[in-house]
């Protein structure tokens, strides 16, 4: 509304000034026009006064050669003047004649009374042009004066309306101000009660959120005290034995192509009154099995890789993998060293393959350098890259090995462990508070059903090979050596989840030389 009003206004104001200025310049013109007939007026009452006082001059010298020619008042008296005169006129305006007389002046005189006459009425129609010019002036000022008033009427009027409309708008200004006021004090009275209610809000939120992560805290830590103190079960099984031949140590399985198995996926087998799959302990596992050959929509033909020997493999019997669920691809995340098959150097390729055999991928791991990584072996760069790849979608967080830094002397070691320590920290912290499960690299490779492949030898058989680091000793008879042995304990004979023990050099008797008293 008040907007509205002051349009008007300025639309108001506009038309006044757009008249004022009109007026302002007819009113000039007009000036301009009265004031050059004002002269042309003044010019012609000079004209017709000339005239008169000429005509009155030439009235009187007709009077007086009126007299001169005869024709005047026999009683005026003859003085020299008129005899000089008529003496003059004689001898000028006669026939041109030095002896003209009296008589021949007549002629003379009605011609010049004839001229005066033309001049008379040249005169005369000069002043009724003079006169008519006047009238024209009288009748502009007129119109000029009359135009005058009107606009002077007009601008009075606008004037008048502008000052009624100035005053209702000041009024309605004045309104508006008050209003806009107490708007004012209103929405300072709500946002005093808006901060108020923030900051006690962010008060009671903050309590929550503090009373939520206690809480989230007591209960990762109860939740990890009762799966060790009672070994719950975190899972269930992916399937079951449909058929088993144990004299070709092969079997099948009630999963295929249409749950997204594929060939080389591993599987532990659980006896069918097992107390759950999963568990911290392995003792319901009797078994691994490799998937060899997909036969159909949900069978698959399988290996037996391993068994107890008093409870073989039966139908029925459940399987699971940590990385296999049927039509899901599961992520997981890896934390530490990977060293797993029982020969030297890492396993990390082949915990790769293992883990993109079961169509699972890892989202993060920590690499051999301490840094985080991605299933290439890509560094991420990403600012925190664990709070956003660890997530309520990440299926297991599994821990290698990550090095005791109070077991070697090797500065570049220790800060390596340390930071890979740190790392794992972070990583252990974000599945828990996403309910990710952590387990060992020992016992995902149970659930998984992995079989090492570390090469194995007997006494008194050819030895497959050259042992690229063995150990070179006195007491070895004269066999093919390498050099001395980098002192790591094969995996095998290393506790889960704990690096293993250093060698201490010694060389087992079956080598030595049989001469030798050592």
């Amino acid at each position: 509304m008040a907007s509205k009003d002051g349009n008007g206004l300025v639309i108001s104001l506009s038309i006044f000034v757009l008249l004022t200025i009109g007026l302002g310049v007819a009113w000039y013109m007009t000036w301009t026009h009265s004031a050059d007939v004002q002269r042309e007026l003044t010019a012609s009452q000079k004209a017709e006064s000339g005239s008169k006082a000429t005509i009155q001059d030439q009235i009187g010298q007709l009077s007086v050669l009126k007299q001169i020619i005869g024709h005047g008042n026999p009683d005026l008296p003859t003085d020299e003047v008129v005899t000089g005169v008529r003496t003059g006129i004689a001898a000028f305006a006669g026939d041109g004649s030095a002896s003209a007389s009296a008589q021949s002046l007549e002629p003379a005189m009605i011609k010049n009374a004839t001229d005066r006459d033309i001049n008379m009425s040249a005169a005369s129609e000069r002043q009724i042009l003079a006169q008519t010019k006047t009238d024209e002036l009288n009748a502009a000022n007129s119109k000029h004066d009359s135009t005058m008033k009107s606009m002077q009427a007009q601008v009075a009027e606008k004037e008048d309306e502008l000052r009624k409309k100035e005053l209702l708008h000041g009024e309605q200004l004045i309104a508006r101000e008050k209003q806009i006021d107490d708007l004012k004090i209103n929405v300072r009275e709500e946002q005093d009660k808006f901060t108020t209610l923030q900051t006690q809000s962010s008060r009671q939120i903050e309590e929550l959120e503090n009373d939520i992560r206690e809480k989230r805290e007591a209960l990762i830590v109860l939740t990890q005290k009762a799966r060790e103190q009672e070994d719950l079960s975190f899972e269930r099984e992916d399937g079951r034995l449909v058929f088993v031949d144990q004299s070709s140590l092969t079997g099948s399985i009630d999963l295929g192509s249409r749950d997204e198995l594929r060939v080389g996926t591993t599987f532990s087998v659980y006896k069918k009154n097992n107390s759950g799959v999963g568990r911290r302990s392995n003792e319901d596992i009797k078994g691994k099995i490799e998937v060899i050959k997909i036969t159909g929509d949900h069978n698959a033909v399988v290996r037996i890789v391993d068994q107890l020997a008093g409870n073989p493999l039966a139908k029925e019997d459940p399987i699971y993998s940590p990385i296999f669920a049927s039509g899901q691809k599961l992520e997981v995340a890896v934390a530490g060293l990977l060293d797993f098959d029982g020969n030297p150097g890492g396993d990390r390729d082949e915990f790769i393959r293992l883990v993109s055999g079961a169509n699972a991928k890892i989202v993060i791991q920590i690499g051999d350098d301490a840094k985080l990584v991605d299933q290439n072996q890509t560094e991420l760069t990403e600012a925190d890259p664990i709070r956003a790849l660890i997530t309520e979608k990440t299926r297991f967080l599994i821990i290698g090995d990550l090095g005791e830094t109070n077991q070697t002397q090797d500065s570049v070691k220790q800060a390596l462990y340390q930071k890979m320590q740190q790392n794992a920290s972070k990583m252990k912290e974000a599945a828990l508070n996403n309910g990710v499960h952590v387990i060992s690299l020992s016992s995902f490779l149970e659930y998984v059903g992995y079989s090492r492949k570390n090469i194995a030898f007997k006494t008194g058989d050819k030895f497959p090979g050259f042992l690229t680091n063995g150990g070179l000793s006195p007491n070895v008879s004269n066999a093919p050596r390498q050099v001395s042995s980098l002192g790591a304990v094969s995996g095998i004979y290393a506790k889960p989840g704990r690096k293993p023990y250093e060698a201490n050099g010694a060389v087992s008797s079956l080598y030595a030389n049989p001469s030798d008293d050592e």
